[in-house]
C-alpha cells in the first residue's frame, strides 16, 4: 500500500512538472465563438449588432434613426470633398451613401475597391433614409488587384508574411523593409508568451490602423497606442519606436491574459482592461456597461478578429490562432 501511494506520489509530481514546463494554454473562451464579442449592453452609442443591412433595408423604419451600427461592404465610390469624405458602399442588402463630417483614419488614401466595414449613425430626415453619418472605417480586405494571392506572388504563406500584407494595405507609402520586420516581431513576440496572433493583430490594427506614428489626442502612442505612464510602467523608452512598443503592447496583453484566464468571458475583459484599465474592470466585474467606447472596441476587435481568422483559413495561412 506504502508502495502504491509513493508511486502515484511519483506520479503526480512528473506530471506536475510537465505542466509547468509545457506551453501555456491558448486563452479558453467559454461562449459561443460568434458570441462573446457582442455588446452586452445597449444604448445610444452602443453598435447594434443586430441591426444589419439587410435587416435595416428591408424595412426601413424612423425609430432606427442616430442608431449606431457597424455595416460591412466594398467601397464602389470613394470622394474627397475639401477635408470630408464620401463613400458609396455595396453591402449585402444593396448601396448607402456615407458621409463623414472630418477626415477620418484609414480614408488617407482611395479606398475604392476595398472591403471595409463602416461605423456611423443612421441618417433618417425628412421622412426617409439618407445613409450613414460615418464615424470610423475599418479595413478588411484591398481590391482583388492587391489581394493577398497577388502580395504572395508565388512565395510560402506565412503569417509575418500576412501581417505584412495588412500592414502595407494601411500605409502603402511604408517601407517594405521596415513592414517586413514589424510583422515578423508581432508573430514572434505573440509566440514567445502564447497569444493569440489574430486577437493582437486586430487589437493593433483598431488602436493604430498600423501607423507607427500615431498620437491620439490623449496622448497614446505607437502601434499599441500606450500612454506615456503605461509604456515606462512596461519598460518602453520610445513608444514610437516600432519593436519597442510591440514589445510593451504584447506584455501588456499576456499580463491581462493571465489575470481574466478563468473569467466568464476573458476575451472581452482582456480587450476591456486594454481599453479602460484593469482597475475599473475588476471593480466592476468586467466590461463596465455605461463606456460606450469600451462595448464598442471590444465588438470591433472581435469582429476583425473573426474576419481575420476566416481569410487565414482561406488563404491557409498558418499559425494565426
Amino acid at each position: 500500500m506504502k508502495r502504491l501511494s509513493l508511486s502515484l506520489l511519483v506520479v503526480i509530481a512528473l506530471m506536475g512538472l510537465f505542466l509547468t514546463l509545457s506551453p501555456r494554454p491558448s486563452l479558453a473562451n467559454p461562449l459561443a465563438e460568434g458570441d462573446w464579442f457582442r455588446p452586452i449592453f445597449q444604448g445610444p452609442e452602443i453598435v447594434n449588432p443586430y441591426l444589419t443591412p439587410r435587416r435595416f433595408l428591408s424595412n426601413p423604419q424612423s425609430r432606427f434613426g442616430e442608431q449606431l451600427v457597424l455595416w460591412e461592404g466594398r467601397v464602389r465610390l470613394h470622394q474627397r470633398l475639401g477635408e470630408k469624405d464620401y463613400l458609396l458602399l455595396a453591402t449585402e442588402a444593396g448601396q448607402v451613401p456615407i458621409y463623414f463630417a472630418k477626415p477620418t483614419r484609414n480614408l488617407e488614401f482611395d479606398r475604392t475597391g476595398f472591403r471595409v466595414a463602416v461605423k456611423g449613425k443612421i441618417d433618417w430626415r425628412q421622412g426617409q433614409f439618407q445613409g450613414l453619418q460615418g464615424q470610423s472605417c475599418i479595413l478588411l480586405e484591398p481590391p482583388a488587384s492587391y489581394s493577398y494571392p497577388v502580395w504572395q506572388n508565388g512565395r510560402i504563406p506565412s503569417a509575418a508574411d500576412f501581417i505584412a500584407w495588412r500592414i502595407l494595405f494601411h500605409n502603402p507609402t511604408q517601407k517594405i523593409a521596415e513592414v517586413e520586420e514589424i510583422a515578423q516581431a508581432l508573430v514572434d513576440k505573440c509566440q514567445a508568451r502564447h497569444l493569440e496572433l489574430a486577437l493582437t493583430a486586430s487589437l493593433i490594427q483598431i488602436e493604430s490602423a498600423w501607423d507607427v506614428e500615431a498620437v491620439s489626442r490623449s496622448g497614446a502612442q505607437g502601434l499599441g497606442q500606450l500612454m506615456p505612464r503605461t509604456a515606462a510602467g512596461l519598460g518602453v523608452g520610445d513608444a514610437l519606436d516600432p519593436i519597442q512598443n510591440l514589445e510593451g503592447c504584447t506584455t501588456m496583453v499576456a499580463n491581462l491574459v493571465e489575470r481574466w484566464r478563468q473569467g466568464t468571458n476573458p476575451y472581452a475583459s482582456v480587450l476591456a482592461s486594454y481599453n479602460a484599465g484593469p482597475t475599473l474592470v475588476r471593480s466592476r466585474g468586467g466590461v463596465p456597461p455605461l463606456y460606450a467606447e469600451t462595448n464598442n472596441y471590444i465588438y470591433f476587435i472581435g469582429y476583425l478578429r473573426r474576419d481575420l481568422l476566416r481569410l487565414a483559413q482561406k488563404y491557409a495561412i498558418p499559425g494565426l490562432e
